[in-house]
């Protein structure tokens, strides 16, 4: 008579391995990149101001995005923004909704911003600068940055 009770506690202790390492779990839970739109404006420095105008559709709640950036040899950012509409973020380590953090790794520059979203499609704008992504010659100067 033991059995049963003991058979009963171990098919659900199995039944809540197997759910909640599954992609069932989470599929309610996505994302989607629905459009993105890149300029860069090349400035009589040699610098470079990128902006990238990203719109997201959230199913499921979100509370952060991200952007990697990647760490190359003379390649440096700066005069980092985060807009959506006419909020803009303030740069904070606290993670609150409304602020950006920024982390200097050794292959990648991370940038994070954060808000609450739920269902629904949100648009944000970053936008940096780039230096040192121009390279100059006596006679040319070439762009090559991806």
């Amino acid at each position: 008579m033991r059995r049963k009770p003991i058979l009963g506690v171990a098919l659900i202790v199995l039944v809540t391995v197997v759910l909640g390492n599954s992609d069932f779990a989470h599929a309610e839970k996505r994302y989607e990149l629905v459009s993105a739109l890149i300029k860069a404006q090349l400035l009589s420095d040699g610098g470079m101001v990128i902006s990238e105008r990203r719109t997201y559709r959230f199913v499921g709640s979100f509370t952060f995005a991200f952007r990697t950036l990647p760490v190359r040899p003379g390649v440096r950012y700066s005069e980092f923004a985060v807009r959506e509409g006419d909020m803009i973020f303030v740069r904070d380590d606290s993670r609150a909704p409304g602020t950006f953090i920024v982390e200097n790794n050794t292959d990648a520059l991370v940038v994070n911003w954060y808000y609450r979203a739920r269902n629904e499609t949100r648009t944000f704008e970053f936008i940096y600068r780039v230096d040192g992504a121009i390279e100059r010659y006596a006679d040319a100067a070439v762009l090559y940055y991806q």
